[in-house]
């Protein structure tokens, strides 16, 4: 990190250490990809990309401590930390459509990295989602020769 805007590569590195990253963390690596492109800043939403999906990839190897009684607290880190609550996350789908409007294979390149087979997938679809959605292209009309009035 380095290139993007200094508030927001602060604000990253406050927020998210760089290891044992829990799913709190990886939500918000994705919503920092989604600013970035927002921003232009192609390479660094897809460095932190790449962080997240590194990230995403560790969530579903920590171990499940399924203890009976949890804190409300403790429910809901155990729920964030599952990959599977990325399925129908919103900054998900909105980190893997913008970016991969910008630089489609990098993109699915970093979604096939995903290894959730249910997250890979939606990853997947989440990049091509934003081509898909954007209108079409108008192929532009050439003027016919000595048809101009």
């Amino acid at each position: 990190m380095g290139l993007f805007h200094p508030r927001l590569e602060s604000r990253a590195r406050l927020l998210i250490p760089q290891t044992d990253r829990n799913g709190l963390h990886v939500r918000a690596l994705l919503s920092l990809v989604s600013q970035l492109t927002d921003l232009g800043n192609n390479d660094d939403a897809m460095e932190l990309l790449n962080n997240a999906v590194v990230s995403i990839n560790a969530l579903g190897k920590k171990p499940d401590n399924q203890i009976a009684t949890k804190t409300p607290t403790e429910a809901a880190m155990a729920e964030l930390n599952n990959p599977n609550s990325l399925l129908d996350a919103a900054e998900m789908d909105q980190a893997f459509s913008l970016v991969g409007l910008r630089d489609l294979e990098r993109t699915l390149i970093q979604a096939r990295r995903i290894e959730p087979r249910a997250i890979q997938l939606v990853a997947r679809l989440g990049t091509i989602q934003g081509i898909i959605k954007s209108p079409p292209s108008r192929p532009k009309v050439a003027a016919k020769p000595g048809t101009g009035g």
